[in-house]
């Protein structure tokens, strides 16, 4: 009899487990998961500047101008833990000054975020920047969030939906093993050559990878320069190089070393060999001109040491015309000891002996010294 009174008594014990279990049904526990999980994301999304407020979010006033309104909104669709994250919030409302920040809402949560930042009219949009703290039970879920703007009196005008999924462990780690193994793209030194686009420049003064004479078949990692001595110390034996696009960089020695003489392109005497400078003739032709010192005007090959602003004190070579002979197609057209001397505003000259103003007597031809500049004049015919 015993034994029957305990079967009894067990089976009605199983009974009423079963009973107290069924109380709870699978929707509720998912429910109540979702809700647990709502509560994690919204502890581990971690914002600059934000904080977390118990209770509902502020209500929407979604179509009121009144109130800023998001457009269009630039955020990650997944996330890995530790992750840093930057939304990008656009409105067309009005007076921008009166956004105070955003409000972020995870569905399902109990709290919201509340992020202090200001909308950058220099920009175009407000811009939130946070960081997704570790927490291994939220990896390989999606979650549904919302945003809004919040303006200085804290009405929020419309919420989007940020969908977002924070990846799972085996994604994260995909995504880790596949940056690892991504091979780090080739770097330039400066003068070193480059790929635009494909191996950077490295280095200080490194600059850009720019096309050094413009036909698109050789870079070089170069910067900007103002003179020679901008370049000498990645560019030895280099010059400051006008390119064909019209900006001035430093180029390599074997794209330098202009002789006297040669072509350049004025103002960049750079171009030019040490002690020559790059000045446009009359024939608006640039070459490579020896400097020279006004207050002793020594020139090699018997030139002739000549200043007129805005060039500066350059050596004129000789030329070939003999005295009294028509002249001024361009500089150095005289023979040695002659001057093409033009009167007014003549396009050409006639060539005149040079001398050394104010001394009348040295006059080859009898004539009167008559001033060019400072201490160079040249010889008015008897």
């Amino acid at each position: 009899m015993k034994h029957v009174v305990r079967l009894a008594l067990l089976a009605l014990l199983l009974a009423l487990g079963f009973s107290g279990f069924s109380r709870c049904s699978p929707e509720q526990d998912e429910g109540d998961i979702a809700r647990a999980m709502a509560e994690r994301l919204s502890d581990a999304l971690d914002f600059e500047d934000g904080h977390t407020e118990e209770g509902p979010p502020p209500e929407d006033h979604a179509g009121d101008p009144a109130y800023p309104q998001i457009v269009d909104m630039e955020a990650p669709l997944e996330l890995d833990l530790g992750e840093l994250f930057t939304i990008r919030l656009f409105t067309d409302f009005a007076d921008t000054s009166r956004i105070a920040g955003a409000i972020v809402h995870v569905d399902l949560a109990e709290g919201h975020i509340v992020i202090v930042a200001p909308y950058s009219d220099v920009d175009g949009f407000l811009q939130l920047e946070g960081r997704l703290r570790e927490d291994p039970r939220i990896q390989g879920r999606p979650f549904l969030v919302y945003i809004g703007l919040q303006d200085v009196n804290g009405a929020v005008g419309n919420y989007v939906e940020w969908r977002l999924n924070v990846a799972s462990e085996e994604e994260a780690d995909a995504s880790a093993d596949a940056e690892e193994s991504e091979p780090e793209p080739p770097v330039s030194q400066p003068g070193e050559t480059c790929n635009p686009g494909d191996n950077p420049c490295q280095g200080e003064l490194a600059g850009d990878c720019i096309d050094i004479d413009g036909t698109g078949t050789e870079y070089i990692c170069s910067h900007g320069c103002a003179a020679r001595a901008d370049c000498t110390a990645e560019f030895p034996g280099g010059c400051c190089l006008e390119l064909p696009d019209q900006s001035v960089m430093c180029a390599p020695a074997e794209k330098c070393g202009r002789a006297y003489l040669e072509v350049c392109t004025p103002p960049h005497s750079g171009l030019c060999n040490d002690g020559l400078l790059c000045i446009t003739d009359y024939d608006s032709v640039g070459y490579c001109w020896h400097s020279c010192d006004v207050a002793d005007r020594v020139c090699p090959d018997s030139g002739v040491c000549y200043e007129e602003d805005p060039i500066p004190p350059v050596c004129i070579p000789p030329g070939s015309i003999a005295y009294d002979q028509s002249c001024g197609q361009g500089f150095g057209e005289c023979a040695v000891g002659l001057w093409c001397h033009k009167q007014g505003g003549d396009p050409t000259g006639v060539c005149r002996y040079v001398c050394p103003f104010p001394d009348d007597g040295s006059c080859q031809d009898g004539g009167t010294c008559t001033q060019i500049q400072d201490t160079l004049g040249y010889c008015s015919p008897p």
